[in-house]
């Protein structure tokens, strides 16, 4: 939908003013916050988002170290074995 877009454009401009800016604690920091605001999250349209939030990131914003790799990766797998199933991202948009 155009909200969906315009949420979407508005995160890749956000993220990339951030990868601009940001050193390399806050960097790790945003993803750090990211998984906690999605852990145990009731609302599955914030969860989608978030997830989405993390897909944009990733493309613009790497975490900076092999550690928070490692740890993003075992979030995500625990967060997929929970889920039983794919990340809760549209594969149509």
């Amino acid at each position: 939908t155009t909200t969906d877009q315009g949420f979407r454009e508005g995160v890749v401009g956000l993220c990339g003013e951030l990868m601009q800016k940001a050193q390399q604690p806050l960097r790790d920091e945003l993803w750090v916050q990211i998984m906690k605001q999605l852990n145990g999250n009731p609302s599955q349209t914030s969860v989608q988002r978030g997830w989405e939030l993390m897909a944009v990131l990733a493309q613009v914003m790497r975490p900076t170290t092999p550690q928070m790799v490692t740890f993003w990766l075992g979030y995500a797998e625990a967060q997929l074995e929970q889920a039983g199933g794919p990340l809760p991202l549209d594969p149509q948009e």
